[in-house]
């Protein structure tokens, strides 16, 4: 018999079948899915949201002491 030292094939058979069977899944899951710059543009919606008032300005606090050296 020969001895294989890093695991035998059919492991190597059993995991690439479980990666077939997870994109296989996957396609099934998400079927209208798209790709590539049309995803990036989002579904189309055009919103107009109104801007938020600027914030007021709040009293200056003091700059902090200079520290000097004992």
């Amino acid at each position: 018999m020969i001895d294989h030292p890093h695991g035998s094939p059919w492991t190597a058979y059993i995991l690439v079948g479980l990666l077939v069977v997870v994109a296989m899944v996957a396609m099934l899951a998400y079927p209208n899915r798209a790709n590539g710059p049309e995803a990036s543009r989002g579904p189309g919606l055009a919103l107009d949201l109104p801007k938020a008032p600027p914030s007021p300005d709040g009293p200056k606090m003091p700059s902090p002491p200079i520290p000097t050296p004992r």
